[in-house]
């Protein structure tokens, strides 16, 4: 091109401009940020630098960022503009080392930071979760875990009621059970209670009347009382029969000696002495042996030879009890005349005998003295005396006579039993046959063989006594029938020793006791028969039961509402309880912008425990202000009392320590007067340096994306263009 003097007085562009992209090669390939350099051929004298601020000629959204001074050659002037848009935000990727900071603080976890809770879940672990905190303003409070809505139905022995509202009262459930026919037939239930309580509904089952027993047919033996009871418990769903023969005290037999032989001068005695109720009766015949009376001789008739002399006599007694009595007859005047001639009696028991000859030779004095005693009946009745002789001649007789003891010996006896008398039982010196004479005797007393008759036992029998043991038979049941009447209807006749199988078949026999289920009966005894081992006690116990209730919950809401009954009084069923569970409820918690979204974790706290990692689940966002857990029983914090914190989880597995982490270097460009908001230098926002322990954390915790943990200083980048640069990181990689 040629130049011309006077054509360069204003500036002309030399050449197309040339545009650059100052960050074509940066990882943001940015092309948005690009500027144009405009060359110009000036009249040295007409140049004029530009104004600040000036734009390109082409483009008003680019910015003068240099141009160059003026060179003059040939008489022009030459210089270039540079201009260039106001550069985005470029971000460039890289790593740093990272330290990140332990939780200050020296409290136990779960501890408060800042606006957060952290918890530490693992204590083996230095690794944290954090929970941003709101307080709790209302609380529904522990919820109640009862069905909340549906029907349900009650089963009794394969019959079912109607539906049955969740929420019905107790009589409403009293009057839907008492429509099964097989209910009305054990009496009708009532109910109590309410569903939604720990104890739910108690039923109860009408009350069992006492039976009555007829026992007029039932026999006894021995002397005995026939009793009978029946005794009621658990409301007449157990009865106690028992039919009883009491012994009596018998009193003790008599006897009647009277008519016992015995030997020498005796007294007789007997007793009978009773023990064990009269059930043992103990005989005993004594033979007392009295002293024997002297003898007495009358001599008078007795006459001696010599003139002037007389007879005279001596005695003496010197065994006990005067068994041997010693006589001395002799002639006053001794050795005179031809000795003792004429009789002589001797007297006994006050009885005299006849005349007794006297005389010289012994075996006719022995004999003549013993037929003397013989006349004497009273002496014989007593057994005699032995007659022994120490000197018999014609003027004197030395004898004496010896006497039996006292000894039984024959006749018979009376004993008087129940107030009979078994007459002439004869006594006999031998135990065993005198015992089988007693029991022949009074077995055929009647007041005796009524009563089962008695045995006897031998004793012992001496010349002196004799005892035999007599046992009058045991007060027993021994026979008969008896009946029972239950709900209007009378049992068979039943043996007083049937069999319990027997009984029970006779009880459930009975229609009105089919329609309860009919009846268990167990002996009291315990054996198979109801009549004990002693015979004394016909004893039993009838045990009603009613089979437990059944329930069907499939239609209570929540799904997996349940219901349980038991037995409250054993294995009997008169009460059953009902009662509700469901399987999960709700509680709604209300905190000012607590900040949860749905599907996040949370944390809830109250005075004295923190509760964290409660699933999403668990957790509906009603909402800025509200959500609603939901809580089953096996939930750790199901019975936690008042709730005064919650707050989503914000950070998972913090760990203190040195790391290579990613991190980002992002630049601002300002141009102070263009870029909005930013007049001067001073306008412009330095970003906030979060590397220190309490921001650096706050920045985590928050799951703030950018933690700025290096700030660059305000600086160029071309001409007037300024820009501020930081390094950042995630909260998700720390």
């Amino acid at each position: 091109m040629a130049y011309q003097d006077g054509n360069f007085t204003n500036a002309i562009q030399d050449g197309p401009a040339r545009v650059v992209y100052p960050f074509i090669n940066a990882p943001t390939k940015d092309t948005t940020t690009k500027g144009t350099v405009r060359n110009y051929v000036v009249v040295p004298s007409s140049y004029t630098p530009a104004a600040a601020l000036s734009t390109d000629p082409a483009d008003n959204t680019q910015y003068l960022i240099e141009e160059t001074e003026l060179t003059v050659e040939g008489g022009l002037g030459r210089y270039a503009r540079t201009y260039c848009k106001v550069p985005g935000q470029q971000i460039e990727p890289g790593t740093i080392v990272l330290s990140k900071p332990t939780i200050p603080g020296n409290d136990a976890f779960p501890r408060n930071f800042g606006s957060y809770l952290v918890v530490q879940p693992d204590t083996t672990l230095e690794q944290y979760d954090a929970y941003k905190r709101a307080t709790v303003t209302s609380d529904t409070g522990v919820p109640a875990f009862y069905p909340s809505g549906g029907t349900y139905t009650l089963s009794f022995d394969g019959q079912t009621t109607g539906s049955i509202s969740h929420s019905a009262n107790a009589n409403n459930v009293q009057a839907s059970l008492n429509s099964l026919s097989l209910v009305q037939d054990r009496g009708n239930v009532t109910v109590s209670g309410n569903h939604n309580s720990a104890t739910g509904f108690t039923v109860t089952f009408a009350n069992i009347a006492a039976a009555t027993m007829n026992t007029a047919a039932i026999t006894t033996q021995g002397d005995a009382t026939l009793t009978s009871s029946i005794t009621p418990s658990q409301n007449g769903y157990s009865q106690s029969f028992l039919i009883t023969a009491t012994q009596q005290n018998i009193a003790a037999f008599s006897v009647n000696v009277a008519n016992i032989n015995y030997n020498s001068n005796a007294t007789i005695a007997g007793t009978i002495t009773a023990s064990n109720q009269g059930l043992i009766q103990n005989l005993s015949l004594t033979a007392t042996q009295l002293v024997i009376p002297s003898g007495v001789l009358d001599v008078s008739n007795l006459s001696g030879t010599n003139i002037n002399s007389s007879i005279s006599w001596l005695y003496s007694a010197l065994s006990p009890y005067g068994l041997t009595q010693y006589f001395d007859i002799y002639d006053s005047v001794p050795g005179g005349g031809n000795g003792i001639s004429g009789t002589f009696t001797i007297n006994y028991y006050n009885q005299t005998s006849t005349a007794i000859t006297y005389s010289g030779n012994t075996s006719t004095f022995v004999s003549n003295l013993q037929n003397g005693l013989s006349s004497l009946s009273t002496l014989q009745n007593r057994g005699g005396a032995t007659i022994g002789t120490t000197l018999i001649s014609n003027t004197r007789a030395v004898f004496d006579l010896t006497f039996p003891p006292a000894r039984l010996t024959g006749g018979t006896f009376d004993i008087t039993a129940f107030g009979s008398t078994g007459s002439n039982i004869a006594f006999n010196t031998n135990a065993t046959i005198l015992a089988s004479n007693i029991s022949n005797v009074l077995n055929n007393v009647a007041a005796v063989s009524t009563r089962g008759g008695l045995q006897v036992t031998p004793g012992t029998v001496s010349n002196t006594s004799a005892t035999a043991t007599i046992l009058p038979t045991a007060a027993a049941l021994n026979g008969g029938t008896f009946n029972v009447t239950l709900f209007g209807q009378t049992t068979s006749n039943i043996a007083h020793n049937a069999a319990v199988s027997t009984v029970q078949a006779a009880f459930n026999g009975l229609s009105n006791v089919q329609s309860r289920g009919n009846v268990i009966v167990t002996s009291s005894s315990g054996s198979t028969s109801i009549l004990n081992n002693t015979n004394t006690v016909s004893g039993f116990s009838i045990g009603f039961s009613n089979n437990i209730f059944a329930g069907n919950a499939a239609s209570l809401t929540p799904s997996g509402s349940t219901i349980t009954i038991a037995k409250t009084d054993g294995t009997i069923g008169r009460t059953q309880q009902i009662t509700f569970a469901s399987s999960s409820a709700t509680r709604t918690l209300y905190a000012v912008g607590h900040e949860i979204d749905a599907g996040e974790t949370i944390f809830i706290r109250n005075s004295g425990s923190v509760f964290e990692n409660i699933a999403p689940s668990k957790v509906t966002v009603i909402d800025a202000n509200t959500i609603q857990l939901t809580v089953v029983g096996s939930d750790t914090w199901a019975s936690v009392a008042s709730i005064t914190e919650m707050g989503p989880r914000t950070k998972v597995n913090y760990e203190p320590g040195s790391v290579v982490i990613r991190s980002k270097t992002t630049t601002n460009f300002y141009l102070p007067g263009v870029t909005a908001g930013i007049t001067t230098a001073d306008d412009i926002p330095i970003p906030v340096d979060e590397s220190g322990t309490a921001a650096f954390l706050q920045g985590v915790f928050s799951g703030q994306d950018n933690i700025n943990v290096r700030v660059g200083e305000l600086r160029p980048w071309r001409g007037p263009i300024l820009l501020v640069d930081r390094t950042s990181v995630a909260s998700a990689d720390v």
